[in-house]
């Protein structure tokens, strides 16, 4: 794992927290890692002078929390879409009147602002 670029994390929160944690780092230098954690690690160690295993640790538990932080987001997500799917499917003809009337409201207040701005 350490020599793969990682997705699925929020490297906004990991950044922010490796920053904190060593205040040393700039944004352009976590930038550089590109999202690989050998990278990463490399460029804390050499910017805090700390040992390899210290940033290690600490590096892949935030690379850690931050998966998981995603993992929950994305779970939360997963059932709001299956709450509105169930909705729409228990009640179709409300949902697409509630659509219908949100779209035209949106284009009404849409419409306003586009008058107001000439």
């Amino acid at each position: 794992m350490s020599n793969q670029v990682i997705s699925g994390v929020d490297w906004t929160q990991v950044n922010e927290r490796l920053k904190h944690h060593w205040g040393l780092l700039t944004d352009h230098d976590l930038e550089q890692a590109e999202g690989n954690i050998r990278k990463l690690v490399g460029i804390v160690q050499e910017k805090t002078g700390r040992d390899k295993d210290e940033v290690e640790r600490f590096v892949y538990t935030t690379v850690d929390e931050a998966t998981s932080t995603m993992q929950q987001m994305a779970s939360k997500l997963a059932d709001s879409f299956q709450g509105a799917g169930d909705a729409v499917r228990q009640r179709p003809l409300g949902s697409v009147s509630t659509a219908f009337g949100a779209g035209i409201i949106a284009g009404m207040a849409i419409g306003c602002v586009l008058v107001r701005s000439r």
